[in-house]
């Protein structure tokens, strides 16, 4: 009877008795221990404990951890895809490798368009988009060259090759793009003498995410020539050397390069997905029609060297694509308001980086600010356009400044386009005694020259502080940094000449004889000037008795000039103190 209390006491200490544990079936154990022992993890229960990822680990060694990751080695091979503006495309299994690393995805936290996303909602496509495009619009060209011109000898790796590199062009750009290798690090980096790009980025993280991602080039029938073809293409003419010392292919294939970059005419895949796709999402008109232009494209002989030739039939759609560039200039890329933001934007990210807002881990885990993140790979890998984010997150008290800007940009209080002058290019007799050196003229010499474009070739510092000697800015007393001067070229690629004396087209009687068209043509189709050309003057104040007192001072510093227009009036539509800055 005790023992029988005793028994029963015992049980209820430890509680009722757990139901038994159902059989586990062979197929059930066969899948835990395939999931388990046999890829080299702990041993778990057959009813499968909860799993714990190794590679958080810091005491794991590096050797163990690139064991584990043989496991879950993929097999690579083609994948297809549904493209906004391409409709279905199909990559090789090279560029699917490349895709799916963290420095590829990157791409797609990087708008297509920079700030242009602040005025045109649509422009809302970043340039992960971008370069699939691009590797398949190269694809399409090189299999078209391979199918219907068997003598030029193209091989798979070729093809391959070309649109591996149309992938990666744009891997190494920055946060908003053009913007950042173009204003802000030659703002924070003048160490480097503007010899900074994103194409010379492209190859250094390129290396890097073939290392990092332990991508052997050789799984896919690709050497160590083949992955320099791939760089020269990205550098174009920024090969050492020029593009006569490019080693990746000879000369009888050197018609590969200019598939997605092309030197000698500024035609390739690249600007024709950019014009689509950019056109596409903020609405330009587009007119050309690119599957019949690679279509119907072959390769040439033009003095000494293969080059990519259109038919005659299809200059308009040539002429298109520069059409299409031109206006996307013009009414997006350098709008006065998207122009306003970046200024904006490259002020922000200036004042942040030197008051310590950003930090970027590199390699050995050494932290870098934003200008210095382009010296490693690793930590320019982890730059996005999230930068603004970051600022606006800072508490840091030296980031008051950025903050603040960061925040007008959001409350639309924006720099003010407060004038625009257009260019006339006219002949000009030099004055005698006349200082010829520009960059020194004082007010009263650049009054007695001819035109508009005398001022125009003043470089833009010499432009302010003209600006700063007028009454008008004298009596308000601007100061230097309240004004800001910019250069407008907008022309459809070749700067004031026709882009159309650039390529080469042949005739269906003709086919294997190239030429340059006569402009009797197709003289009807071209504008009366391939470019434009136009001084703005930008007021950072947002006092509109400020902005006002810059109009003014431009109007000053123009009326005196015999060939000048007056001043486009924009204040019209800047904000006033309290208002907002029109969209579009």
């Amino acid at each position: 009877m005790h023992t029988s209390a005793a028994a029963a006491s015992s049980r209820a200490e430890v509680g009722p008795t757990p139901p038994p544990v159902p059989e586990v079936s062979d197929r059930v154990k066969r899948r835990s221990l395939l999931t388990t022992e046999a890829l080299g993890f702990k041993s778990l229960s057959p009813l499968g404990s909860p799993f714990v990822s190794p590679y958080n680990s810091d005491d794991e060694s590096e050797a163990a951890k690139r064991q584990k990751r043989q496991y879950f080695k993929r097999t690579y091979a083609n994948k297809k895809f549904k493209d906004q503006v391409h409709g279905h495309i199909e990559l090789p299994a090279a560029c699917i490798a490349v895709m799916d690393t963290p420095q590829f995805q990157r791409l797609r936290n990087l708008k297509q368009l920079g700030a242009a996303y602040f005025v045109f909602p649509g422009a809302s496509h970043n340039r992960f988009e971008h370069c699939v495009g691009v590797s398949h619009l190269a694809g399409l060209m090189a299999k078209h060259f391979k199918e219907k011109q068997p003598e030029l000898a193209i091989t798979d790796a070729d093809v391959t090759c070309i649109q591996l590199a149309g992938l990666v062009h744009d891997l190494g750009h920055g946060p908003f793009s053009h913007m950042f290798d173009g204003e802000f690090i030659p703002r924070t980096r003048p160490d480097l003498g503007g010899a900074y790009s994103h194409e010379l980025m492209t190859v250094f993280l390129l290396d890097e995410l073939l290392r990092d991602n332990e991508i052997n080039l050789a799984d896919f029938g690709l050497d160590a020539t083949d992955l320099l073809f791939v760089k020269e293409v990205v550098l174009g003419e920024r090969v050492n050397g020029g593009i006569d010392a490019r080693k990746g292919r000879p000369l009888a294939k050197s018609f590969l390069y200019d598939i997605v970059n092309n030197v000698h005419d500024g035609l390739d895949v690249d600007k024709l997905d950019y014009a689509e796709r950019d056109a596409r999402n903020t609405g330009v008109k587009s007119g050309c029609d690119i599957d019949r232009l690679i279509m119907e494209s072959r390769v040439n002989v033009v003095n000494s060297r293969p080059r990519i030739v259109y038919p005659d039939k299809l200059v308009a759609d040539v002429l298109a694509a520069f059409q299409t560039r031109f206006r996307l200039h013009h009414t997006v890329y350098q709008h006065r308001v998207v122009k306003a933001i970046e200024m904006m934007i490259v002020d922000s990210l200036v004042a942040a980086d030197r008051a310590g807002v950003f930090s970027f881990r590199g390699r050995n885990r050494k932290d870098y600010a934003l200008a210095e993140a382009i010296d490693d790979p690793v930590a320019f890998a982890l730059t996005q356009d999230d930068v603004l984010q970051q600022i606006r997150l800072s508490r840091l008290p030296e980031a008051n400044k950025a903050r603040a800007l960061v925040r007008r940009i959001d409350r639309r209080e924006l720099y003010r386009s407060v004038g625009e002058v257009s260019v006339t290019r006219v002949p000009h007799r030099r004055v005698a005694g006349e200082d010829e050196d520009d960059e020194h003229s004082t007010l009263s010499q650049v009054e007695r020259k001819a035109d508009i474009a005398s001022l125009f070739d003043l470089p833009e510092e010499r432009i302010c502080a003209l600006l700063l000697e007028t009454q008008a800015a004298r009596e308000v007393n601007l100061a230097r940094d309240e004004v800001i001067v910019e250069k407008l070229r907008v022309h459809h690629g070749a700067g004031a000449s026709n882009p159309l004396e650039r390529i080469y087209f042949y005739s269906k009687s003709n086919p294997i004889r190239a030429r340059v068209l006569a402009p009797s043509k197709y003289g009807n189709m071209c504008p009366r000037d391939f470019i434009k050309e136009a001084l703005r003057v930008f007021c950072t104040s947002t006092s509109k008795q400020r902005a006002v007192a810059v109009h003014d001072a431009l109007l000053e510093l123009t009326s005196a000039l015999r060939n000048a227009p007056p001043p486009f009036l924009s204040l019209a539509h800047t904000p006033t103190f309290s208002g907002s800055q029109s969209s579009a």
